[in-house]
């Protein structure tokens, strides 16, 4: 998914979720109409009654005032947004550069450069380079009392078998302390977890020992390295945390895995 689509998709999800929402008011919105005047250069409101007839509205009337206004525009926005929505809809259709290349035969695949990005290559180049890297970098820190995940990976703690079963349980793919270089300094992330969706790379750090001073400067400095090259906290950099006494919040996982991982149902935004 080159840049533009991945655009175009983010906007159209947007889209479609605040199209819901005003829907969904609507159906409690007031009904009734209302008309504006001024006298002396103040305005003043009158509901119209079904017979044509005004009826002032004073303070007390507020609410339904503020009410009918809000679904008067709600009811324009919606139909404002439904036309973007219709546009960018029509756009994503008449992409089809990643079809153009899962078409061809596999033995014309290896003679040409996609030159767009493939979310099935993208994740095979990643577990391709993953294996490559694991091989000449290795995390020689000792894991003391290990935790096994199902597929016979050690990890040093129950708290990242946690984070490791849930992401596999939502088939997100990770790899486990794959070495990341920095300013010629190796780090070793907690989690790498390639999107090949939107081609974007994720790193997840569980910070496990946030009771000891030293610990913690040293996560200060790992923070600094990672921003140094644009890898910032709630863009694509996820860290969880315990101490002693709060251990870490399962619910929190499932919570970042859904909020940075799993695409939100389309909603329904046809016209009602």
């Amino acid at each position: 998914m080159d840049e533009l689509t991945r655009l175009l998709t983010e906007k159209k999800a947007s889209l479609e979720k605040t199209i819901a929402e005003i829907k969904l008011s609507l159906k409690t919105a007031p009904e009734g109409r209302i008309q504006l005047c001024y006298s002396n250069g103040h305005p003043q409101y009158y509901a119209i009654e079904d017979n044509g007839k005004r009826r002032y509205l004073n303070k007390g009337d507020l609410p339904f005032l503020k009410g009918v206004a809000q679904r008067n525009y709600d009811k324009k926005l919606a139909a404002l947004l439904e036309r973007e929505l219709r546009k960018i809809k029509a756009v994503l259709r008449e992409c089809p550069a990643e079809d153009l290349y899962r078409s061809l035969p596999e033995s014309r695949k290896k003679l040409v450069e996609p030159r767009v990005r493939i979310p099935e290559l993208y994740e095979a180049k990643w577990k391709s380079y993953a294996e490559e890297q694991s091989k000449k970098i290795r995390n020689d820190f000792p894991k003391t009392d290990p935790f096994y995940l199902p597929d016979g990976t050690k990890v040093r703690s129950k708290s990242e078998a946690i984070i490791a079963e849930t992401l596999s349980s939502f088939g997100i793919t990770f790899f486990y302390e794959l070495p990341l270089i920095i300013r010629n300094t190796v780090l070793f992330p907690d989690f790498t977890i390639p999107d090949p969706q939107n081609c974007r790379v994720f790193y997840w750090e569980h910070l496990g020992l946030t009771d000891k001073r030293d610990y913690l400067n040293e996560q200060i400095r790992r923070i600094n390295l990672y921003a140094s090259q644009n890898i910032l906290p709630g863009k694509n950099l996820i860290f969880t945390m315990e101490s002693a006494e709060n251990p870490l919040n399962t619910r929190l996982v499932r919570q970042l895995v859904r909020s940075f991982f799993v695409p939100e149902p389309e909603a329904d935004a046809g016209t009602s």
